[in-house]
């Protein structure tokens, strides 16, 4: 799924009690930016891929259970793939979006 309004942004991921394993919600940003996420509402952990450029630059795990802590990308990104947690996703991996 892909997201790029501010209303769906916001929301993310809330709306789902789980995601298929072959699943994930991309945020396409308007700009190279350093977004803050939550988990507000969020019933299950996730990975959080922050990618600049089709590439990963950070990974940020788990805060269903700290929905309020806000996470940040280690510098600006482009885009945010959320997917299922321990997802093997890593920093250097290139990310193609089709």
């Amino acid at each position: 799924e892909v997201v790029s309004s501010p209303a769906d942004i916001a929301l993310g991921l809330a709306k789902y009690d789980r995601l298929e394993s072959d699943r994930g919600m991309l945020f396409e940003l308007n700009k190279r930016s350093t977004p803050t996420f939550w988990m507000k509402n969020m019933q299950f952990d996730i990975d959080i891929l922050w990618i600049s450029d089709g590439t990963v630059i950070g990974v940020s795990q788990g805060f269903a259970a700290t929905p309020l802590t806000l996470i940040n990308p280690p510098s600006a990104v482009n885009s945010v793939l959320e997917v299922n947690l321990n997802s093997g996703i890593k920093v250097g991996d290139r990310i193609k979006i089709n």
